[in-house]
C-alpha cells in the first residue's frame, strides 16, 4: 500500500544535500553551499540512506573528500528530474500571481521574429485578450532550453531539431532555400536557376546565427568545392546590404528574404538543400494560458504563408 512506501519519507532537502555534496565533492563544501552546518547535511543524509535503504555516500576514513555511489548516482538522476518539476511549479506559480495574468513570453530566430511572428500574435489577438506579448530573438538552442525549463519562456519558433529535454513541438511548416542576389547582377537576368555546384564555385555571404547554416555548408561542399565565404553576420539586414553591394551571394531560407529591399533579388536553386523544418517547441509539464491558441493561431499563419507559395506546408 501506498501508506507503508517508506519512500514517502523522502524529503526534497534530503535530495538537495545528496545534489550538493556531487557537486562539491564534500559535506563541508555541501553545507557551505546549501546554508547548513556539516552536521547538517550528515543527518540528511544519513536519514536518506535509512528510507532507501542503501548506501548513498562512500566516506573515505581520513580524507575529507566523498563520492556517490553507483546507488547515489541513480538517485540522484531521479532527484535531478524532481528539481525541474519543481522549477516548472515555480514558474506557474508565479505566472498565477503576475498581475498581468495571461501573459505570453516568446522566443524566435530572427526571420521568424520579422515575418512570422507579427501575423501569429495578429491572428492570436483575436481570439484571446492579451494584455501584452513579450517577444525575443533567440540566442543559443542550450539557453534557450534552459529558460524554456525554468519558465522564463513559455515557446519558442525554431528551426529543427529542438533541443534535448522535456519538451514538446508542433511542425509548422517547410522553409525553402533561395539565392539571394544583387537585383541587377548578371545572375538575376539568367533564365536557368544556378545551381549548388555553380553558387559553390561564388563568393558566398554565411551567417553565424541561422541553425541551419551548417546544411547549406554541407549541401554547398557536396558540390566538391569548399564554399568559398567571404563574409560573415548574423544579421539578416547585414545580409541584404553585402549582396546588394555585390561582396557575394547568400543561400538563406524563405523567411529571412526581405521582399522590400529592391536592391536584391531571391532566386530559385536548381538543386536546393532539402528544405528546413519550422517548429513551435514548449515544455510540456507548464500550465501555459493561450498555449493551445497560439499553436492553432501558427499552423492557420503558415498555412496561409503556404498558399502564398513563398513555403510549403507539413503534412
Amino acid at each position: 500500500m501506498l501508506g507503508r512506501n517508506p519512500w514517502l519519507g523522502v524529503e526534497i532537502r534530503h535530495l538537495a544535500a545528496l545534489s550538493a555534496i556531487e557537486r562539491t565533492g564534500s559535506f563541508r563544501g555541501a553545507a557551505d553551499d546549501l546554508g547548513y552546518v556539516q552536521s547538517a547535511v550528515s543527518q540528511q543524509i544519513a536519514r536518506l540512506e535509512q528510507v532507501i535503504g542503501s548506501r548513498l555516500v562512500e566516506r573515505s576514513r581520513g580524507n575529507s573528500s566523498v563520492a556517490l555511489t553507483r546507488a547515489g548516482e541513480v538517485v540522484l538522476v531521479h532527484a535531478d528530474s524532481l528539481f525541474k518539476l519543481l522549477r516548472v511549479a515555480q514558474a506557474d506559480l508565479r505566472r498565477l500571481s503576475d498581475p498581468a495574468g495571461n501573459v505570453l513570453r516568446l522566443g524566435a530566430y530572427e526571420s521568424a521574429a520579422t515575418n512570422l511572428l507579427p501575423r501569429v500574435l495578429e491572428r492570436l489577438g483575436d481570439r484571446i485578450p492579451l494584455p501584452h506579448v513579450e517577444a525575443e530573438e533567440l540566442g543559443s538552442s542550450d539557453a534557450e532550453a534552459r529558460r524554456l525549463e525554468d519558465g522564463e519562456l513559455d515557446a519558442c519558433f525554431v528551426h529543427l531539431p529542438v533541443p534535448a529535454g522535456p519538451f514538446d513541438h508542433q511542425i509548422l511548416m517547410e522553409e525553402r532555400f533561395v539565392l539571394l542576389v544583387a537585383a541587377d547582377s548578371v545572375l538575376a537576368r539568367r533564365s536557368e536557376p544556378p545551381t549548388l555546384d555553380e553558387i559553390a564555385t561564388l563568393p558566398l555571404i554565411a551567417s553565424p546565427a541561422w541553425r541551419v547554416m551548417p546544411r547549406i555548408e554541407a549541401a554547398l561542399g557536396a558540390a566538391g568545392v569548399s564554399p568559398n565565404v567571404v563574409a560573415r553576420s548574423p544579421f539578416n539586414g547585414a545580409i541584404h546590404a553585402l549582396v546588394a553591394a555585390g561582396v557575394g551571394v547568400c543561400v538563406m531560407p524563405t523567411l529571412a528574404v526581405d521582399p522590400a529591399h529592391t536592391a536584391t533579388t531571391a532566386l530559385e536553386i536548381g538543386d536546393p538543400p532539402a528544405p528546413a523544418q519550422v517548429a513551435l517547441y514548449w515544455h510540456r509539464d507548464r500550465l501555459c494560458a493561450g498555449l493551445d491558441q497560439l499553436r492553432v493561431a501558427a499552423a492557420v499563419v503558415c498555412a496561409e504563408l503556404a498558399d502564398d507559395g513563398a513555403l510549403s506546408l507539413v503534412g
